[in-house]
């Protein structure tokens, strides 16, 4: 055969084999990872240590960020680093959002005396939603620390101003129903439910609305406890203030071994307004 006569018939075998699905191709390559996106993975797999090394970084280049402090945040509790990550917030500039939503965030997952770690959380969350009145974030995390308080009339204005914010928030809409629930509201409970229906909950999220009056899920649901320094230092009470001062009666709470240092369930109800 004569070499364009080769040239040929490799040309055809090529487009047979092609067709086939016989021929190699490499894969599509896939866009790069993110820090970001690391980060997430290594909170997933148990490992907030790594998560941190990258949140760390990400938090110095982006220090108004919510989504980088919440992470933060998380990574610190979940690691047993409450009280190290608290230090360091209250070191910082008081005029920044942030500081107080991560504080708010610690203090809220904690279990050193229920109601006063959720009352100071409440108090920062407050602050922070002083500096940044639009971030629906704020509202909803704030909603959540009042119902764990069980002041159920301020968690549904709080929680109904992150919805009003931010339609899409799929996370405000069952502690809401809880909270209208609670209250006695059964109707509004029940629309609010049919709202959070029509956008189409995941199988997880399907998963907590069966659990609804049982409990709702603290903010970093499921990490295991993370040693003394998961406490993290109190932070003295402002001296005027419209929300309830945390409680100093009682001592000091001391955890058995492997009790999870994180603030576990919200009260299955509040009192009928």
């Amino acid at each position: 055969m004569s070499f364009r006569g080769r040239l040929e018939v490799g040309a055809i075998l090529a487009t047979v084999l092609s067709i086939c699905g016989c021929a190699h191709h490499r894969p599509a390559s896939e866009p790069p990872q993110t820090d970001l996106d690391r980060a997430k993975s290594f909170l997933r797999e148990g490992q907030p240590g790594r998560a941190l090394l990258l949140l760390t970084e990400l938090a110095s280049s982006s220090p108004n960020d919510f989504e980088i402090g919440r992470l933060e945040a998380e990574a610190y509790v979940r690691a047993g680093r409450g009280g190290e990550l608290v230090s360091a917030l209250l070191s910082r500039p008081a005029d920044q959002a942030v500081t107080h939503y991560m504080l708010g965030l610690v203090y809220g997952a904690t279990a050193d005396g229920l109601e006063a770690s959720g009352s100071i959380a409440a108090l920062e969350l407050e602050r922070a939603i002083a500096l940044k009145p639009g971030e629906a974030e704020l509202h909803h995390r704030l909603g959540v620390a009042l119902l764990g308080l069980g002041r159920c009339e301020e968690s549904v204005n709080a929680l109904g101003r992150a919805l009003e914010l931010d339609p899409g928030r799929r996370a405000a809409y069952l502690p809401l129903v809880k909270a209208l629930h609670s209250l006695g509201k059964t109707e509004e409970a029940l629309v609010t439910l049919s709202r959070w229906l029509d956008r189409s909950p995941q199988g997880s999220e399907i998963g907590a609305a069966m659990a609804l009056m049982d409990d709702i899920a603290p903010p970093f649901e499921g990490q295991p406890g993370g040693g003394q320094d998961a406490y993290p230092p109190k932070r003295p009470s402002p001296t005027t203030s419209s929300s309830t001062p945390p409680s100093t009666s009682g001592g000091s709470h001391r955890r058995a071994p492997g009790e999870s240092a994180i603030r576990r369930p919200f009260p299955s109800s509040c009192p009928a307004g």
